[in-house]
């Protein structure tokens, strides 16, 4: 005796159907509530960094201000060493010694003055802005360079003859301290009884720890 199926074919194929969306149905429900879960832990773990990474960048904000602000004081610092010791150069009398004493042992009387001017000169080398994009900042031992000076003096008067004018600059360039000697003018001058020779001169100086001119 042959079973006999009396459901429908079409009804089994229905309800296999049905069967297989329920199940994809829940799958994907499954699926959805982990991901749901994973961004809601990824979230929370993205809250809770967040203010450490906002607290690293402030630190790092402030070291790097920090480190702004103590490169511009190093940049004031050595500008004002600079500047002190242009200033006690600016003090120094050997310089104006060895110049009083050149000239005393130089002079003979066959000439005379009417003008001496002594000249001082101190050239600072500006330091680099600590802010300064497309330089380094400058070592120790540049940013406290001293400041280079140049001494000299000029002459301007009178002589009775050229070989006097001659023997006074042969003499004076000879003395300790006098690096140069020039006569920049020269001409006669001529009086009733007697004709003298008006002259100038510029000599230049130089001194211990000064670079001269």
């Amino acid at each position: 005796m042959h079973d006999i199926n009396l459901i429908p074919a079409d009804y089994t194929v229905a309800r296999r159907l049905r069967r297989g969306l329920r199940a994809f149905g829940l799958a994907l429900a499954t699926v959805a509530a982990v991901t749901a879960v994973g961004r809601g832990w990824i979230a929370v773990r993205l809250s809770d960094g967040r203010p450490m990474v906002d607290q690293m960048r402030k630190q790092a904000k402030l070291a790097l201000d920090r480190q702004t602000q103590l490169a511009e004081l190093e940049a004031r610092k050595a500008a004002v060493e600079t500047r002190l010791a242009a200033l006690h150069a600016l003090r120094d009398h050997a310089t104006w010694v060895a110049m009083f004493e050149a000239i005393d042992q130089a002079y003979n009387r066959n000439l005379w003055f009417d003008e001496l001017a002594f000249s001082r000169t101190v050239q600072i080398d500006a330091p680099v802005p600590a802010n300064h994009p497309a330089a380094d900042p400058p070592s120790r031992e540049q940013a406290t360079a001293p400041p280079r000076i140049s001494n000299g003096f000029d002459i301007k008067g009178h002589a009775l003859d050229h070989a006097a004018i001659a023997d006074f600059m042969r003499t004076i360039g000879a003395q300790p301290g006098v690096e140069t000697v020039r006569l920049t003018d020269t001409g006669l001058r001529k009086y009733s009884a007697m004709e003298v020779v008006d002259f100038s001169l510029a000599a230049t100086l130089g001194a211990s720890g000064l670079v001269a001119r």
